[in-house]
């Protein structure tokens, strides 16, 4: 067995396929979801709040040309779903909601207006997640994910 890297740990990994089928309750009322198609560096978005790591994410996604669904309540975005990467056939889904607004069916919209909108590219979504993280692998399986595979991977350590 090779030398550990500082700073990770051996994790499991699951990774899903969606199953579809499934029925994703409404976003709460007063929530809009935007589809931003990708490759603007202004997307007009107040993004105070957002944590700093996932601000640089999301800002880097939009000026690569990825596009993005986004939650919106009182004017204010509080829930992202976009491509972690692409390959020729399958997007790996990346969903992201601000701690406040959790559990109110925000992920779950975004994800489907942004799987209805890859599904027209004719991409298919994957859901990767640690074996560690039951809030991924449960919001996983509520949005119709079953898992395919687990396999070896590296986190990084709390």
């Amino acid at each position: 067995m090779g030398r550990t890297l500082n700073g990770w740990r051996r994790a499991g990994i699951a990774l899903h396929r969606w199953r579809g089928g499934v029925e994703v309750p409404d976003a709460e009322v007063g929530a809009e979801v935007l589809l931003l198609p990708g490759g603007h560096c202004d997307t007009g978005l107040d993004l105070e709040g957002v944590p700093e790591a996932s601000r640089r994410e999301y800002e880097l996604d939009w000026v690569s040309r990825r596009p993005m669904a986004v939650a919106m309540v009182e004017g204010r975005p509080v829930s992202f779903c976009y491509a972690a990467f692409t390959t020729e056939t399958l997007w790996d889904v990346s969903v992201e909601t601000l701690t406040a607004y959790r559990r109110r069916g925000l992920a779950g919209a975004c994800f489907l207006t942004l799987q209805a909108h890859m599904a027209r590219s004719g991409l298919e979504p994957a859901w990767g997640a640690m074996l560690d993280n039951p809030a991924s692998l449960g919001l996983a399986a509520k949005l119709g994910f079953a898992r395919d595979a687990v396999i070896d991977g590296w986190s990084e350590a709390e």
